[in-house]
């Protein structure tokens, strides 16, 4: 099993065969780990450094870092330019995505979406007939917006009456946000892994962002980072932990655990990461033509 590192301290990466070398500068430790072994590093501290030579066998074997910011938000994922020997070949089928088959994914990524925050409300043993009637309501390309619909919902039944989910809200906002954020760095790693360009996207189409399609295939996922935030609410030895704008290292330790959760696709119990690797697969081959549908997986 892959692993997330997560660089708390100040601390100088360097590269030693093929290993990503750790010295951490507070004490007179070192640590190597094979880079092959590495899921995602995150470098939480802002005076750590890490050497060109890492970044490059880390890019080659397709490792995203992620670089957080103040109060340990994550701000930017390096990521290769290259992650599959095919990838010129399926960004030529990503431009060339009929548009029917363009609406029916976007279609399908926000049904699946909708059905994921139902089940996530029914298993917090609360009502979800609310947000699952927008389901059936789904157009397509979601033209009506039932996803901006079902969210209003959602987010008001899920937790306290007065929540607003927004980037700088109160708590849990900023849990919920770091989280997202990790997720956001597997399925990037999964979609050029799968040699597709993670500008091209399905809906997003901000010129501003390098991540559409990353943004669009991880909708689903969203919930599943929302269990894992109403999860750390319910951990009493964390509750002094739980601040509104400040992520302890405790707290940022559990959520990034959220990683090696399983979940089901298709009737079959696979790893987070696996499970993006299997979304960004099915996705290739509905915009392919060789498949109907974009293989997703439900909160259970």
């Amino acid at each position: 099993m892959r692993r997330i590192i997560n660089i708390d301290n100040e601390a100088l990466l360097s590269l030693s065969n093929r290993q990503l070398e750790i010295k951490l500068l507070n004490n007179s430790a070192d640590n190597r780990i094979p880079i092959e072994d590495i899921m995602v590093l995150m470098i939480s501290n802002p005076s750590s450094r890490i050497s060109s030579g890492a970044v490059r066998v880390l890019g080659e074997e397709n490792v995203p870092i992620v670089f957080c910011g103040n109060n340990y938000h994550p701000v930017s994922i390096c990521l290769p330019l290259e992650g599959n020997t095919l990838v010129s070949k399926r960004i030529k089928i990503q431009v060339e995505c009929p548009e029917p088959a363009r609406k029916q994914a976007w279609q399908q990524t926000i049904i699946a979406k909708i059905v994921n925050q139902s089940s996530l409300v029914d298993l917090s043993g609360k009502d979800s007939k609310a947000i699952a009637k927008y389901k059936n309501r789904v157009l397509s390309d979601d033209k009506d917006n039932a996803e901006a619909k079902a969210a209003r919902e959602y987010w008001k039944v899920l937790f306290e009456e007065d929540f607003v989910r927004e980037r700088f809200g109160k708590w849990p906002n900023a849990a919920l946000n770091y989280t997202y954020a990790v997720f956001r760095a597997v399925m990037a790693r999964a979609v050029v892994g799968t040699g597709l360009n993670p500008s091209l996207g399905i809906h997003h189409r901000n010129k501003y962002n390098a991540f559409c399609l990353v943004d669009d295939l991880i909708e689903p996922y969203r919930p599943f980072a929302d269990l894992v935030v109403l999860s750390l609410l319910k951990e009493e030895s964390l509750l002094e932990h739980i601040q509104s704008d400040e992520l302890t290292k405790e707290v940022r330790k559990y959520l990034l655990g959220s990683l090696n959760m399983t979940v089901n696709l298709g009737g079959k119990e696979y790893l987070l990461s696996n499970a993006m690797e299997v979304t960004a697969d099915s996705y290739l081959n509905l915009i392919s033509g060789k498949a109907k549908r974009i293989r997703y997986p439900e909160v259970q």
